[in-house]
């Protein structure tokens, strides 16, 4: 539950029936090295629905005019859009959002960034709160031997990067702050920091610490997520499984009968990575999935919804359209003598994929789908609406993660509807959606995954 009492951002957070803020978060200004307090503050319900609710938000101060909406889904996901624009011959010397946690409530925080091209961001894990760190020698050594200074026992440090994805929090709830650009955000260093007040921990997201030689209205879009949007199921990795090979039979010699439901992983192969069957063995993945109903399983193709088959007649037609800019792609996968494409959730290719989703579920029966080499990814390409261009004319990537939660919502509703159809549920599958609730590539995903 978010609540807005003559605010502009969340005054009150419940989660799980606990309050996740110490008070109400703050949109800071200064000028001149001093606060310049936000006035005349407006908040209005604009839309209500059993999915969403809109609000429209406004507010004055001698230095800028705020204005904007912020869109709160049924899962948690809050979007702020809103403009800020500078009164004339007025310069903001500093503009930040402040999350201040009860101490209790902010224990580590974990961050993605900067914005990069495929697997190219550095995941940084600190430890903020009052946690053990009593590991033994040999365990500390090999955390820094793997993570190097990603690992960050003694708390918070500022490496300069863009994060584009903050996770702050504890083991049973936390908040991810997301964000897909750099546009408009004039920075000395990094973007993300944390600072202490006694037993109040403050998470700042800062979008200026330098003030701005551009003039004019500046555009921001936030994204603030509290999780997990429901209780979090520690047993359902005993209910859903995902077991390897093709054969039902090894599953049900190998004592897995315990399990309500199993899957296939339908390995990426000449097959699926033509995205249509092979003229070799056409029916080979209907009658797979046909031998698992048949010992009450249900079989999921192991996919991908960010990469695509090369060569393929769809994506030979929409290459540049949609892949990402610059290009990432896995040469002659697996042997197959087929590269996988990276390609953008920007573009229309989500479109062709919910077309051959429906195609799988109505011609070979699939129960659902596995998704792995799915996380936010940075890009460039113009032709899907991607990157920008800076005041010398340099462009930069943005990154899909508004557009990834997109599709996945899109394929949640095309599973209901089909379910609804045949009378069974469909399941998405999400690689590592099984493990702690900061996993910090997913959080937009995982709310329409099982």
């Amino acid at each position: 539950t978010y609540e807005f009492e003559r605010s502009m951002f969340p005054s009150m957070i419940v989660n799980q029936g606990v309050e996740q803020l110490a008070r109400p978060a703050e949109f800071v200004l200064e000028k001149g090295g001093k606060n310049v307090p936000w006035k005349r503050i407006s908040t209005t319900v604009t839309d209500a629905r059993d999915t969403e609710a809109t609000l429209e938000f406004s507010g004055e101060s001698k230095a800028a005019k705020i204005q904007g909406t912020v869109t709160v889904e049924y899962d948690g996901w809050a979007f702020f859009d809103f403009t800020v624009t500078p009164h004339k011959r007025h310069r903001i010397d500093s503009l930040q959002l402040d999350i201040p946690f009860p101490r209790s409530e902010a224990q580590f925080m974990r961050t993605h960034g900067p914005i990069a091209t495929w697997a190219g961001e550095i995941m940084r894990t600190a430890l903020i709160g009052d946690v053990r760190t009593d590991a033994t020698k040999s365990a500390t050594e090999g955390l820094r031997s793997q993570f190097g200074d990603a690992w960050m026992p003694d708390g918070w440090e500022d490496h300069g990067e863009f994060v584009f994805q903050a996770y702050v929090g504890n083991d049973e709830r936390g908040l991810f702050v997301v964000q897909d650009t750099e546009e408009h955000r004039h920075l000395e260093s990094g973007n993300i920091d944390i600072r202490y007040e006694d037993d109040v921990t403050v998470l700042e997201v800062k979008l200026i610490d330098i003030p701005p030689d551009v003039d004019g209205p500046l555009h921001y879009r936030i994204g603030l997520v509290a999780v997990p949007f429901k209780e979090y199921r520690y047993d359902l990795e005993h209910l859903l499984s995902m077991c390897g090979g093709h054969n039902p039979a090894w599953v049900t010699t190998n004592n897995f009968e315990a399990w309500i439901e199993g899957g296939l992983l339908w390995e990426w192969g000449r097959v699926e990575k033509d995205m249509e069957p092979h003229p070799g063995h056409p029916n080979r993945l209907s009658e797979m999935l046909k031998e698992f109903e048949n010992v009450t399983m249900r079989g999921g193709v192991n996919s991908t919804c960010m990469m695509a088959p090369s060569p393929h007649a769809a994506f030979d037609t929409y290459r540049d359209e949609w892949v990402i800019e610059p290009p990432y792609a896995i040469p002659d996968h697996a042997g197959s003598g087929v590269d996988l494409v990276m390609v953008s959730t920007d573009s229309s290719f989500p479109d062709y994929f919910l077309w051959w989703t429906k195609e799988r579920i109505e011609k070979d029966g699939i129960g659902g789908l596995y998704f792995d080499m799915v996380s936010p990814c940075g890009s460039m390409n113009s032709l899907a609406g991607e990157g920008w261009t800076d005041e010398n004319g340099e462009r930069h990537m943005t990154s899909n993660s508004f557009s990834l939660r997109e599709l996945y919502k899109r394929l949640y509703t095309l599973m209901k509807e089909e379910g609804a159809k045949r009378g069974k549920e469909f399941y998405i599958y999400q690689h590592l959606s099984l493990i702690h609730i900061s996993e910090p590539t997913r959080p937009r995903l995982i709310s329409y995954a099982v």
